[in-house]
């Protein structure tokens, strides 16, 4: 074809690309007349969707702040419902250690790790920050003691909402309490 629209010169070209374009490589050499030209397409392929995301799941008895997350659940939250692209998860920004997705136990409570979701067809990826927050086990027992009133029936009124401080620690700021 008859080459009309140089776009660039020299050896390195950038350009912000949206579909697949086709280009040509004109090549000139000194001293002489022919002029080659050859065809090669760009393709630019979308990223896969990565959705940052917190899990949150309760303690155990002890009360430690560490649970057993099985990250594997939360594949479809991190990819906005994907079924093609492909999610690991790194505890480490530079991804260079994978995490067991069937059973990874936190090292503190509110870590960060970081969830890679790879198009299988293009291995284009994406990063996803993933907090896991274990939230106190729910399993517990509060006090509210009132004297009885006057008539000495075992009848009283509590206000539940006193408990509500002490229900709430270690929740984030944002809890709410209902009874």
């Amino acid at each position: 074809p008859q080459l009309t629209n140089q776009v660039n010169s020299g050896t390195t070209f950038d350009i912000t690309l949206g579909a697949t374009i086709t280009y040509y490589i004109t090549g000139r050499f000194s001293n002489c007349n022919d002029v080659l030209n050859r065809e090669f397409t760009v393709t630019v392929n979308p990223l896969p969707e990565a959705i940052d995301a917190t899990i949150e799941q309760c303690d155990d008895d002890t009360n430690d702040g560490l649970s057993i997350f099985e990250l594997n659940n939360y594949a479809g939250l991190i990819s906005n419902g994907s079924s093609i692209n492909n999610i690991v998860i790194y505890d480490d920004a530079a991804l260079t250690h994978p995490l067991n997705m069937l059973y990874y136990e936190n090292v503190s409570n509110g870590q960060v790790v970081y969830a890679q979701v790879i198009n299988p067809n293009t291995s284009c990826y994406r990063v996803a920050t993933v907090t896991l927050v274990v939230l106190p086990s729910t399993d517990q027992t509060y006090d509210l003691e009132v004297c009885d009133d006057s008539q000495q029936d075992g009848i009283a009124e509590f206000t539940l909402s006193d408990l509500n401080d002490e229900v709430l620690i270690g929740y984030p700021v944002t809890a709410q309490v209902s009874y």
